[in-house]
């Protein structure tokens, strides 16, 4: 799902990388995985950078928030850039 969110995206289909990247963003067993958190981070911004193009700013603003505050936990400052970058 991931892969096909990012080539939606890339195709400028965001509504269709967003339908494909929120179930990942929200599934709880990738929440929870703690050496995961680094990618769930992406895949949120992602998530964010789909919504956006899509036109559900309040959403993407909610993710944008919750990648920004994980990146900023793993130290990822390339992260909070294009996180920071979407808003």
């Amino acid at each position: 799902r991931i892969q096909r969110g990012i080539v939606a995206l890339r195709a400028g289909n965001a509504a269709v990388a967003a339908a494909e990247l929120r179930p990942v963003a929200e599934d709880p067993a990738f929440a929870a995985a703690d050496d995961l958190r680094d990618v769930r981070a992406r895949v949120l911004s992602l998530l964010a950078q789909a919504l956006l193009d899509a036109g559900d700013s309040a959403s993407a603003a909610r993710f944008a928030r919750e990648s920004l505050g994980m990146l900023r936990a793993l130290g990822d400052a390339d992260g909070q850039r294009e996180v920071r970058d979407l808003q």
